[in-house]
């Protein structure tokens, strides 16, 4: 029998809208795609090792991502304390 995650993911149709244009995206970074993705899956109501299986990911990724998902919802998702996103990378200054 297959376990069932603890993690229900249900979208409003406002973040189900904004999830499917990050999914369907040729221009955004891949693993922004890959977690809109596992995400709407497991909204589909798909189990952890299914949605694994089909985008060739390692379950704790999908585990990942839908609980962080379920924890903070999409204003505050990806990004979050000690993630950086792109562009806020500053390489440190080089000694004179």
């Amino acid at each position: 029998m297959a376990m069932t995650s603890p993690y229900l993911v249900v979208l409003t149709d406002e973040d189900r809208r904004v999830l499917t244009a990050r999914a369907r995206s040729e221009r955004a970074a891949y693993r922004k795609v890959l977690r809109a993705r596992i995400v709407l899956a497991a909204a589909d109501g798909t189990p952890n090792a299914a949605i694994a299986r089909r985008l060739c990911v390692c379950g704790d990724t999908v585990r990942k991502w839908r609980a962080r998902f379920c924890a903070e919802g999409l204003p505050g998702w990806p990004i979050g304390p000690g993630r950086a996103d792109s562009g806020s990378f500053r390489p440190p200054p080089r000694p004179r």
